[in-house]
């Protein structure tokens, strides 16, 4: 679940940020134009903007129901499984990993060495 949870904190972050407002962004030309109860889904806007809206999931691909039913309905649990079990066997050390292990080291040599007295 800690995996999960670093996607949502991942998403969190994003929506944070917030998101710009404009007159590019807001398109009104394009508002009037297509009108009350109009598809703004297929505007030239919309498509410029939409994929840049969203969190790419390092867990989850993007489906369309097609896709995902062609796939053999594949259950979300399955992908977070699949990504957990990628970053368990994909250690990713910091550079100064053999420094970090020393100081540790030695900060706990030095407390036993207080706590004998």
């Amino acid at each position: 679940m800690v995996v999960y949870a670093n996607e949502v904190i991942e998403q969190s972050r994003l929506f944070v940020k917030g998101f710009i407002v404009n007159k590019e962004t807001l398109a009104l030309k394009d508002m009037i134009k297509i009108g009350i109860g109009g598809n703004f889904i297929s505007s030239r806007q919309t498509m410029k903007l939409f994929r840049g809206a969203y969190h790419s999931s390092t867990i989850f691909p993007r489906l369309s129901l097609e896709k995902w039913q062609e796939s053999g309905h594949p259950d979300a649990m399955k992908f977070l499984r699949e990504r957990t079990l990628d970053l368990m066997n994909l250690p990713n050390y910091p550079a100064d990993q053999l420094e970090l292990l020393q100081k540790g080291e030695y900060l706990i040599a030095h407390d036993q060495m207080l706590r004998r007295g």
